[in-house]
């Protein structure tokens, strides 16, 4: 069995403490009373490296990433400074947040590349130069539970519905998407494509840039009722006017689709 002695703890303390030093030089985000600073480790993949928790036992994939007022460069600042982040949910700003979050299209794939968020991933934020779905989606695909999309300069390509299919991965708890530019008939595939899986997200929710008709509500219901068959439609409320959101939830047999 390996053992440490004293003057390993010390040194061990001491390269932790200058470490920490360092990141708060490179530091771009806010921490909140849930996130910790010893929760950073730059590289929590070395075996044995366990930092304290103030909240009690370490858990690098339980961590939470918050980042607000990003501009570009700051990410290109921990990678080249070899910043890594494993964890467990990344936010990159907050719906309802005034503070801008800027990122490069290359940096929002760095970040995706340092780092590692297996369950949640929010994304609010505007790209300096135009980026596809397609290009975004390999990114964070593998978040099991919500991803939320919400991209300034984003581009919902024609391969977007492919790149969904093609991937096979889709949260199981919320899926939201923001300022979505697509047709009607790319709207209704990608229903027949959520209908499809083998676990379904419990709530989908689509804000439209443009417009869409009560004969597109109508479809999507119909797609709905045609997939679940024995369930309640009590709650299919058929549009009854134009519409620019999309809300679907499901739990059990309990299904709820609205449009306003």
């Amino acid at each position: 069995m390996l053992s440490i002695n004293n003057n390993d703890n010390a040194e061990i303390k001491r390269v932790t403490h200058e470490w920490l030093i360092r990141f708060a030089e490179l530091y771009p985000f806010k921490l909140t009373e849930d996130y910790y600073a010893e929760d950073l480790p730059r590289n929590c993949n070395k075996p044995g490296y366990m930092p304290k928790n103030p909240k009690g036992s370490y858990n690098p994939y339980r961590t939470k990433y918050h980042f607000s007022e990003l501009t570009p460069g700051m990410i290109t600042r921990f990678n080249d400074n070899h910043v890594f982040f494993y964890g467990e949910t990344i936010d990159i700003g907050i719906s309802c947040d005034e503070l801008e979050n800027t990122i490069t299209p290359n940096e929002l794939k760095c970040l995706f590349k340092i780092g590692r968020f297996d369950e949640t991933a929010n994304i609010h934020a505007t790209l300096t130069e135009p980026m596809t779905f397609s290009e975004v989606w390999p990114l964070i695909a593998h978040c099991e539970s919500t991803i939320t999309v919400d991209i300034k300069n984003l581009i919902y390509d024609k391969g977007m519905i492919s790149t969904l299919h093609k991937h096979k991965l889709f949260p199981t708890v919320q899926f939201q998407c923001f300022n979505l530019d697509i047709s009607d008939e790319a709207i209704l595939d990608f229903f027949d494509f959520v209908l499809s899986l083998p676990v379904r997200p419990g709530c989908v929710s689509l804000r439209l840039l443009q417009t869409k008709p009560v004969s597109l509500g109508e479809a999507i219901i119909a797609k709905i009722k045609c997939a679940n068959v024995g369930a309640s439609y009590n709650n299919l409320l058929t549009p009854t006017n134009n519409f620019t959101a999309i809300e679907a939830c499901e739990e059990k047999s309990y299904i709820f689709c609205g449009f306003w």
